[in-house]
């Protein structure tokens, strides 16, 4: 049966309309970002397997379309998120498909025309593949004429791979967004339901609640049995359903700290560096290579940033003074440090500057253009640069010949917000971070004055660069300020000292195959014991960095009945790994849900023992239920909204719909609750007036919104649980 069909099968979405709560990024299937780590298979979905391969390229195309595809690392709890949606949003990018093609469901290549450039537009093309409103609205009318150029350089800024993937993405969404139009229309919210809701919402009751808290109960009067638990346990089984097996990982950890002797040593290297560093004319070269903190290389005023202990010594001192060694602390590690004045300038915090921007971008753009999908020849790449190069001297020409620096700026400049005001950006700050360093250098450290005008190369990445031509009107106040080089050693443990620990790790692993005790040996080898639930696709080991290795031992074959020393991150482990869940259902006589279904039962026990006691309440005994059972307390209460339940006991769901199905002058049976037993009395009720002409469309449409508050839980359900999926990815890398 489709998937589709499973949810309109489903009870608990009988008054659904699916609506647009579900937000999915959906990839196409041919975005290529460099080669697979493996065809092994990670997982199977509804017959089909999902290769190892597969994962992978979803995965880069995930983090493309999110924009973090460059980012140089992710941390272990970003990698375990980023793992997670990606396989969560394949297989419902598989439901999805599989249902559109078995629904006639396809957008046509007219249908993706219109999408880029006609009336019906798609936001994702607009921001995603044109890169927003105001690119879009300048390419528009030449898209429309030409739509089979969507991938074009000179549309999207990208490579012809990456503007066919993000088309392939536009199609989906609109597909999904057909597919689900349609669903929507599967489901209705009736009349008689939106009535109720309004009734429910503006009927008030005026109550008596008597509350007897479970803990008046002593334990001893209500005894479980492992029947009862049984029981109980059968009745509720699906709550207890494990959809992916676990490990339990007991390891003994050494926090790996730098000793003594390694403190000595760093702050004897520091020393050293002292003269070296003094003599040394290339102080951000050497900086380079004997920190462990990044060059710098801002000027400071005093107050404004340096170090307490170098704001006090340094600023009456001239270019060349060395101080140190003197104590720091860089990501929790003491540090020693020495610094250098590099250079002592009298400067302005402020400076108002014009300027003209050339880039090479648009010769680019038209040489990629050219090409189709053949790559530029060096030679070709050669003369652009060239071209660039006469282009950015012929607007300097101008400049010198005395045209003003206004009219040139209007003419050339590809900065279009200050051009139009003739290059003019107004009062910059120094320490602006809307500029490149070598353009605020050109400002704030040479000087510049109204009479002159400077052209400052702004080298990036890959060997692109280009040009701001730049003149300086006006400088603020200046004042005194250093450039600072300090050279940077952290107190970090010498590998002697790792060596020791991993050898006294070792030493416990080998005991432990041996027949030895984690736990025992503690107290032999001074280390501290902690465990943790995994599952396969964990990156994470409680707080421990780079634990991803110790998660894929622990599912391997290689790890029963044997321990290993791992190195994460300053710390050494020794680790165990013990099965904890198998995939289907925990056992009833599981420790936790055994003591979980104990602890539930006790308490109908309990209510019912309060019952019997109590017996069937009259309204007057109700009002002395505190005599009756002694630490009961009885309240009144007015204006209690049926739908919303006695204020503060919300949670308690028996509660509220007792209070909702009795009538005036009622009494209630015993409620069991979670908290404590319960028994209430209406006194009245002020009910909502509806009327032929009443009208519950605001009832309808909450309906509605509660349906996309449940979406993505019971697309999640279905998929696990209705489909038949298996996860293995304990073959991630």
């Amino acid at each position: 049966m489709a998937v589709f069909q499973k949810i309109r099968d489903n009870s608990l979405l009988s008054l659904i309309v699916i609506g647009g709560g579900l937000f999915l990024f959906i990839i196409g299937d041919s975005f290529k970002s460099g080669p697979s780590s493996s065809e092994e298979n990670v997982g199977e979905f509804d017959g089909m397997e999902i290769t190892q391969k597969a994962y992978d390229d979803y995965l880069k195309k995930m983090l493309y379309v999110d924009g973090v595809s460059n980012k140089a690392s992710f941390t272990d709890q970003e990698r375990q998120q980023n793992n997670n949606r990606a396989w969560s949003m394949l297989l419902v990018e598989k439901i999805f498909e599989k249902e559109a093609a078995s629904n006639g469901i396809e957008v046509t290549p007219l249908e993706v025309e219109e999408m880029m450039a006609g009336e019906n537009l798609s936001p994702f093309y607009v921001y995603n593949l044109f890169n927003g409103q105001e690119n879009y609205q300048r390419i528009r009318a030449e898209l429309a004429s030409h739509p089979e150029d969507y991938a074009n350089r000179k549309y999207t800024n990208r490579s012809y791979a990456e503007g066919e993937m993000l088309k392939d993405v536009g199609v989906f969404y609109r597909k999904r967004e057909k597919l689900l139009t349609l669903l929507k229309h599967s489901f209705f919210t009736t009349t008689s339901e939106a009535k109720n809701l309004y009734e429910k919402k503006y009927t008030k009751k005026s109550i008596d609640l008597a509350t007897v808290p479970y803990y008046l109960v002593p334990d001893s009067l209500v005894e479980v049995n492992d029947a009862e638990i049984r029981d109980f346990y059968n009745k509720n089984k699906g709550k207890y359903k494990v959809y992916n097996s676990s490990k339990k990982v007991i390891f003994g950890a050494y926090n790996i700290e730098p000793t003594a002797e390694d403190d000595s040593l760093i702050l004897a290297d520091a020393k050293d560096i002292v003269t070296d560093f003094s003599q040394d004319d290339n102080e951000e070269s050497f900086i380079r290579s004997y920190s462990d903190v990044p060059f710098d290389g801002a000027y400071y005023k005093k107050g404004s940033g340096l170090a307490t202990e170098l704001d006090n010594v340094l600023f009456d001192k001239g270019k060349g003074f060395v101080y140190g060694p003197y104590q720091g602390y860089n990501e929790g590690n003491k540090t020693y440090n020495v610094a250098k004045v590099m250079d002592v300038q009298m400067m302005a915090d402020s400076a108002k500057v014009k300027h003209i921007l050339l880039t090479p971008f648009e010769l680019i753009e038209n040489l990629v253009a050219s090409k189709g999908q053949q790559q530029p020849t060096q030679e070709e790449i050669n003369d652009l640069w060239k071209t660039f190069e006469s282009l950015v001297d012929s607007v300097t020409a101008e400049l010198d010949n005395g045209k003003s620096f206004a009219s040139v700026a209007k003419t050339y400049s590809k900065d279009s917000v200050s051009a139009v005001k003739g290059g003019d950006l107004g009062w910059i700050q120094e320490k602006s971070q809307a500029y490149a360093p070598a353009f605020l250098d050109s400002v704030f450290l040479e000087n510049s004055s109204q009479s002159t005008y400077k052209k400052v190369r702004v080298n990036q990445q890959n060997g692109m660069y280009y040009y701001h031509v730049v003149a300086v009107s006006e400088m603020g106040k200046k004042a005194k300020k250093v450039k600072v080089g300090v050279v940077t050693k952290s107190v970090l443990p010498s590998e002697e000292t790792k060596e020791d620990y991993y050898n006294k790790l070792s030493q416990v692993a080998m005991a432990i195959n041996a027949g030895g005790d984690l736990i025992a040996l503690k107290d032999s080898f001074d280390y501290y014991i902690d465990s943790a639930i995994v599952q396969p696709q964990q990156y994470l080991l409680n707080d421990l960095k780079g634990a991803r290795s110790v998660v894929k031992w622990a599912f391997n074959e290689d790890s029963k009945g044997e321990s290993k020393v791992f190195d994460l991150d300053r710390k050494y482990i020794v680790a165990i790994a013990v099965d904890a869940d198998e995939a289907g259902y925990k056992a009833w006589d599981n420790e936790t849900v055994k003591g979980e279904i104990e602890n539930k039962v006790k308490k109908q026990k309990k209510a019912a023992y309060i019952a019997e006691k109590l017996g069937e309440l009259t309204a007057e005994q109700l009002a002395k239920i505190s005599e009756l059972f002694p630490g009961a307390t009885r309240t009144s209460l007015n204006d209690v909204v049926v739908n919303d339940g006695v204020a503060n006991l919300a949670h308690e769901g028996a509660l509220t719909g007792a209070v909702a199905a009795l009538g005036d002058g009622a009494v209630s049976n015993v409620i069991v609750g979670l908290d404590a037993a319960y028994y209430v009395k209406v006194n009245s009720s002020s009910k909502a007036e509806v009327t032929a002409d009443s009208n519950f469309d605001i009832e309808k449409t909450a309906l509605k919104e509660r349906t996309n508050n449940y979406i993505d839980y019971l697309l999640q359900e279905i998929i696990t649980d209705k489909i038949g999926m298996e996860d293995n990815r304990q073959v991630l890398q």
